[in-house]
């Protein structure tokens, strides 16, 4: 028997969180892990109080900061290796940007005239993709140059923790992954070994709810995105492989704030670039379920929808 993933849209106003957990796992205990939450990881009480159950913690960002000073050498390799993918990071973006702004121009001649310039824009369409592959491919190149590292939990060190959580996760019938800062909660569960262990955990017929960041980091690959953010100019970008839960998906959670969905030729743009996997967006009161048998939404009335390669908006059940 195998359990579900339950991805939630975001819970600070209309949380369903409560509700979803009482409903699918009525019975035992909850293990939570809110790394993204960072400096807050450990602020428990009011999703204690809400669950009125017994929560087993499991502290990745805390465990992370305290092996830097039990093992240097190892906490030290990952800050140059992070550093190696930061530096990266920018060579990427410049090619992102300059295939981003071709497409963008080519795409606005295909609209105007579809049959002359549709072979133009597939293909400008495939650059961007192809940009994106060699993202995740250099990415995958930068950590195996750092072989040591590619199993951190193995370390002896990290092992014990590691041995905390799978008897954590044991104990408990269901896991709550928080939101937060992506990248911190993405890189703490990837060094602490949740990619072997949550397949195992569903497998065994139990449950994952999460939400915002914490759903992002389920998905094959992370997508970051923001149309006009407060900082400066939007981009659309990936950010690393996560746990690959559920692969061929992209989730956007609070998409509605984030994405400029009111303009057609946008939204297209993003569902292609992203195809065959599907875009998601999550707003407040989203609930969609994942099993082996497919995936069910239960969420509030237009709070869960898809982005389409025309340019518009499907409700899920559609597709």
């Amino acid at each position: 028997m195998t359990g579900s993933i339950h991805v939630l849209g975001p819970q600070d106003s209309d949380s369903n969180l409560t509700h979803a957990v009482n409903m699918f796992c009525p019975q035992g205990d909850i293990a939570v892990i809110s790394a993204g939450w960072r400096y807050d990881e450990c602020e428990l009480q009011d999703l204690q109080r809400k669950l009125e159950r017994r929560i087993r913690h499991i502290p990745l960002y805390e465990w992370f900061d305290a092996l830097g000073s039990l093992e240097p050498e190892l906490s030290g390799l990952h800050r140059i290796r992070q550093r190696r993918i930061l530096d990266y990071k920018k060579v990427y973006r410049i090619n992102l940007d300059a295939a981003q702004n071709s497409w963008k121009a080519i795409h606005k001649l295909y609209r105007s005239n579809p049959s002359t310039y549709a072979r133009d824009e597939r293909e400008a369409c495939k650059h961007v993709q192809s940009v994106d592959r060699t993202c995740l491919k250099r990415l995958r190149q930068i950590k195996h140059e750092f072989d040591s590292i590619l199993s951190p939990w193995l370390h002896d060190s990290a092992m014990p923790l590691h041995e905390q959580i799978i008897d954590i996760l044991d104990r408990c019938s269901g896991l709550i992954i928080t939101g937060g800062h992506v990248a911190i909660l993405r890189n703490r569960l990837a060094f602490f070994g949740l990619g072997e262990l949550l397949p195992n955990f569903i497998m065994e017929g139990k449950h994952i709810f999460a939400w915002s960041a914490g759903a992002m980091c389920l998905t094959d690959q992370i997508v970051l995105f923001h149309d006009n953010p407060p900082w400066g100019e939007g981009r659309t970008e990936i950010l690393d492989t996560g746990m690959g839960l559920l692969p061929k998906t992209v989730l956007l959670p609070n998409a509605t704030n984030r994405l400029d969905l009111h303009d057609s030729n946008r939204v297209e743009r993003f569902a292609k670039r992203f195809y065959p996997s599907i875009s998601i967006c999550l707003e407040g009161g989203s609930h969609l379920i994942f099993t082996e048998q497919g995936v069910y939404d239960r969420s509030a009335k237009r709070s869960a929808f898809q982005l389409s390669v025309e340019g518009t908006k499907l409700a899920l059940e559609s597709v």
